[in-house]
């Protein structure tokens, strides 16, 4: 393996992702003739996306310098880090390097899809892979999910960091060391550029440690004699392996609920996470084998998520399960942007069933993967970077997170906030801003890379908004024969009847005689007149906006 000692040439940077948004998260390393791309997430879009699912990072630069691309590393197992992989990969026929449990998360979404003709491969912490012009050593950190990982990434041009979703755990669980003292071994380099993350960047002080979290939900095992259901992330693994620690300790077996907890705890079992709680895992058929005070139960529907079990249970709609009306229900989550009424009225049916509802507003019982401004400004110390750049997050996020790195001295012309698709040269005393690379939204629709654009989206839009009215018009010579018409989300059924015999008396009126053969001989150009008049009535008489559609059958 080759040692990379000359600091020469520059190193090109573009975020196809990531940037004034929270998830999409793609960032490119481009050296000479090789690019390595670093995580390919999804975003939830948090508006109403009229049957789009989600979207995924534009992939047509990577297409069009598909010869350059060498390889994908992924930082860890969340969604919106590597929900995309499987797209891309059908694209791009790359090799994938990431950590153990990650690559266990990227089989498992292969596997879903069928797809079986992909390079994946598992990397070790603090041990440097080489691809192409690129050494990169991965490096643990503290994050809501196991193997998360910062990147080191060293080129010609110098040494870089990429720090992945982290924070900085004052009092780890169960492990003497904190992950932040691994980078002590890069204090003393001078790093070129640090990327990171700046999800909590607008919240003051320390993140809760996970000890906390630990001590608090111990409180609940000792307070209440009845069934607890914990609702927590399902990639939580380390929150649920706390709460199947104070199950074996007090005594109680452990039942999993919904479909992404069964196949993420399938997962780490494969990983050997789970070994010790073989005797208090138990199988959901033997659920009413034991009494409350004895069984706990942890389920998915944390954000109040349609057909998840906790909204099956909740209302009573789950084929298994029944909950008690003295069961406590426990929600070791926060509340992702966007889920507020969700998760509100989610809360409101389990009090009104009688349930006791504890969340993390009466008891600490959740602490986020990401650092607050103390935990960033601490590892901004850490690397000291030569230049600064703030990701993950919207433009206030990544605005705070700038003006912490200023206050950890770093100088005002070497912290930059950017914007997906902006492509910049980093050398090792400046920063060149090249010309941006053109990007848009790649929706995902029904499991495939739909072909709607921002049109398709407005049109989707205003008929969910207003509905759609169709009519089939026939004309005979200088007159209109007979209108048909179809309204949907319009009007009902009885005043449909009543409007077609409208606008059947009014569109005759207004295209009788001359005024009709000018008009309505040209089909398209009739049609569009129709169309226009239509609207001008609806609006006019009735104060409505339907979408409108005419289709014009013309007797010569």
């Amino acid at each position: 393996m080759k040692n990379i000692i000359k600091k020469t040439g520059s190193t090109k940077v573009v975020a196809l992702g990531g940037l004034e948004e929270f998830g999409n998260n793609c960032i490119l390393f481009e050296y000479a003739d090789n690019i390595i791309i670093i995580d390919y997430g999804l975003k939830f879009n948090r508006e109403p996306t009229f049957g789009m699912n989600y979207l995924i990072p534009d992939m047509r630069y990577l297409k069009n310098n598909i010869s350059k691309v060498k390889a994908l590393i992924c930082t860890h197992g969340h969604l919106d880090h590597i929900g995309g992989v499987h797209f891309l990969i059908k694209e791009l026929s790359i090799p994938i390097y990431t950590s153990n449990f990650t690559a266990m998360l990227i089989h498992q979404a292969f596997k879903e899809i069928r797809k079986t003709d992909y390079e994946l491969n598992v990397i070790e912490v603090n041990k440097k892979i080489e691809i192409g012009p690129f050494m990169i050593e991965p490096v643990y950190v503290d994050h809501s999910i196991p193997d998360a990982c910062a990147l080191v990434i060293e080129t010609p041009t110098g040494i870089f960091v990429h720090s992945g979703d982290f924070r900085h755990d004052l009092e780890p669980f169960q492990r003497k060391q904190n992950k932040f003292e691994a980078f002590e071994k890069y204090a003393g380099k001078k790093c070129v550029a640090l990327f990171s993350d700046s999800t909590n960047a607008v919240k003051k002080g320390h993140s809760i440690t996970e000890m906390t979290v630990y001590r608090n939900l111990e409180k609940l095992f000792k307070s209440y004699s009845t069934r607890l259901v914990f609702s927590t992330f399902s990639t939580q693994i380390e929150r649920i392996k706390k709460i199947l620690d104070l199950a074996l300790k007090y005594d109680r077996v452990v039942f999993f609920l919904g479909k992404s907890m069964l196949t993420n705890l399938g997962i780490a079992a494969k990983g050997k996470l789970l070994d010790k709680y073989e005797n208090t895992i138990k199988p959901l058929k033997s659920y009413n084998k034991y009494p409350p005070k004895e069984s706990v139960l942890i389920v998915t529907g944390s954000q109040g998520e349609e057909k998840s079990a906790l909204i099956k249970l909740a209302t009573k709609q789950h084929r298994q399960l029944r909950l008690s009306k003295e069961d406590v229900i426990v929600f070791s989550s926060s509340v992702i942007p966007g889920n507020e009424l969700s998760v509100s009225n989610l809360i409101n049916k389990l009090l009104k069933n009688g349930n006791t509802v504890i969340t993390n507003d009466d008891l600490p019982i959740h602490t986020s993967g990401h650092g607050y401004a103390e935990e960033l400004a601490v590892f901004i110390k850490k690397i000291k970077p030569k230049f600064f750049f703030p990701i993950h997050g919207n433009y206030l996020n990544l605005l705070k997170h700038k003006e912490l790195a200023l206050k950890q001295g770093l100088a005002k012309e070497d912290v930059f906030i950017i914007e997906n698709g902006q492509k910049l040269e980093l050398f090792t005393t400046h920063v060149k801003i090249l010309e941006k690379i053109r990007t848009r939204p790649t929706y995902i629709e029904n499991g495939q890379i739909s072909d709607c654009d921002e049109l398709v989206l407005q049109q989707r839009k205003k008929i969910s908004e207003s509905g759609v009215l169709i009519l089939f018009i026939h004309c005979n010579h200088n007159r209109i024969e007979n209108i048909f018409s179809e309204a949907i989300g319009v009007t009902s059924v009885h005043n449909e009847r009543k409007l077609l015999t409208f606008l059947t008396e009014v569109l005759r009126d207004r295209f009788a005689g001359k005024s009709f053969d000018d008009n309505l001989k040209n089909k398209r150009r009739g049609e569009k007149k129709i169309t226009s008049e239509v609207k001008n009535i609806l609006y006019e008489h009735l104060k409505i906006t339907p979408v409108v559609k005419v289709a014009l059958y013309m007797k010569s």
